[in-house]
């Protein structure tokens, strides 16, 4: 059985303390799971019964949970994934043993897509000493959980660095329907104040945009902002529209020449990674090849198996650097990381304290992180333009100076950029404070 940290012990205490429904609110790299299976291991050690369900976002994550299992004396799941008949008679099986008492334990794992289906709300109805475990629960928010039974099992816990929907209240009441309040919090200042996260060092790297991507941004904001009067909202081409005006910040092209000006001056290239956009891998793999470095592509379509070699690689020096896509936002640990190169910005507040937090995990030998952040802030005669696209570049900013070794100084330069339009203020919110004065604001961007 894994021996606890103090304060994994705590949550612990809480979750029995609060009849076993809750929430979790945990800094990425402290470890949740173990925290929430060492719950699930004195359930039921106490009841000697349980029904099971564990949800987690993707499916290459139910592989890392299901290896974390047997340390909890867990060493038979049923895995809801895939081609229904490879499941789903199986599950029903089980399903029918438990509830005529032929066995006291089943375990089903799967991603939160399989898990919505017709078939599981079927069968997770009317089950006793059911336990519901979600991980990274704000996804139990999306309307395929509306009514599900598995807001009906008797013990729930959801565990999420950030269970608060990002714009979206309907789905993050839906969270809290399903596991009330936080019953027990551990943020990543006491994570690094304590020494289970590793400290690190920001660096906000400013750029501009081009003369094209001004106009192009600027374009999309009066066609959102047109959109926006109307009475009745074609939510979806707003949805359109921001996404592909957010891409012009996060490809935004004098981001590359000042990652090239920053790895040329970098002595030694070991752990590093940088992290994307989406159609932007090959473009910083002809960047870097002029200086001989040993990299290699870390994306979505490297298998599993593949990436638990690559990690070794990696971890051993042998891959110097890694330029990766999507993976730090699908639960993908990367924790000889040293150096980080965030290319692509994100204002999405989960989004970017999961990259941060995955980041900072521990490794042997690391004592420090650096952070590089390339943000978005164009010194332009447009005040109006500056002031839209600061808005949703400073929360991030804000975010990732506060717990950094370097904060004053990070600030200082996020000052300068920002006190020629009279916002400089947008440094003296903590990063709650600015997300909440975003929110408001956001009608009008």
């Amino acid at each position: 059985m894994i021996k606890l940290r103090p304060y994994q012990e705590e949550a612990r205490a809480a979750f029995f303390k609060h009849d076993e429904i809750g929430l979790f609110e945990m800094a990425t790299g402290t470890g949740k799971t173990f925290t929430s299976l060492a719950c699930v291991a004195e359930d039921f050690k106490r009841y000697q019964r349980q029904f099971l369900v564990i949800v987690v976002p993707y499916l290459h994550l139910v592989d890392q949970w299901k290896k974390d299992l047997p340390l909890f004396g867990v060493d038979a799941v049923i895995t809801v994934a895939h081609a229904k008949q490879s499941w789903y008679p199986i599950l029903k099986n089980m399903v029918w043993n438990y509830k005529h008492h032929f066995c006291q334990r089943v375990v089903v794992i799967g991603s939160y897509d399989s898990l919505a289906k017709e078939e599981c709300r079927q069968l997770f109805q009317n089950i006793d000493h059911s336990f519901l475990l979600a991980d990274e629960c704000h996804n139990i928010g999306k309307p395929s959980y509306a009514g599900h039974p598995l807001q009906h099992f008797e013990k729930r816990l959801g565990i999420s660095a950030t269970p608060k929907r990002w714009q979206d209240e309907v789905g993050t009441n839906q969270v809290h329907q399903f596991f009330g309040d936080v019953i027990y919090r551990f943020t990543m200042e006491e994570a690094i104040k304590n020494g289970f996260l590793t400290p690190y060092d920001y660096y906000p790297i400013i750029v501009g945009l081009t003369e094209q991507e001004e106009k192009e941004f600027s374009i999309l904001t009066k066609k959102i902002a047109r959109l926006l009067t109307y009475k009745k909202r074609n939510e979806e081409s707003i949805k359109q529209l921001s996404i592909k005006r957010g891409r012009i910040l996060k490809r935004a092209d004098l981001k590359f020449e000042k990652l090239y000006e920053l790895l040329e001056q970098q002595k030694d290239y070991r752990y590093t990674l940088i992290y994307c956009a989406e159609g932007d891998v090959d473009k910083v793999v002809s960047l870097l090849r002029p200086l001989n470095i040993k990299m290699h592509r870390f994306t979505s379509e490297v298998s599993p198996s593949e990436r638990e070699i690559i990690l070794q690689q990696f971890a051993n020096g042998d891959i110097e650097v890694l330029i990766a896509i999507k993976c730090l936002d699908e639960g993908v640990d990367v924790p000889a990381t040293r150096t980080a190169y965030f290319l692509a910005s994100t204002s999405n507040p989960r989004e970017f304290i999961q990259r941060r937090g995955r980041v900072l995990r521990q490794s042997p030998g690391k004592d420090r992180a650096v952070i590089y952040d390339f943000v978005v802030l164009p010194q332009t005669d447009d005040e109006l333009l500056f002031q839209k696209i600061a808005r949703k570049e400073c929360p991030r900013c804000v975010e990732f100076t506060n717990f950094a070794n370097n904060k004053y100084m990070a600030r200082d330069q996020l000052r300068d950029a920002l006190s020629n339009y009279g916002l400089e203020f947008y440094l003296e919110f903590d990063s709650e404070e600015m997300q909440q004065y975003i929110e408001q604001q956001r009608e009008e961007f």
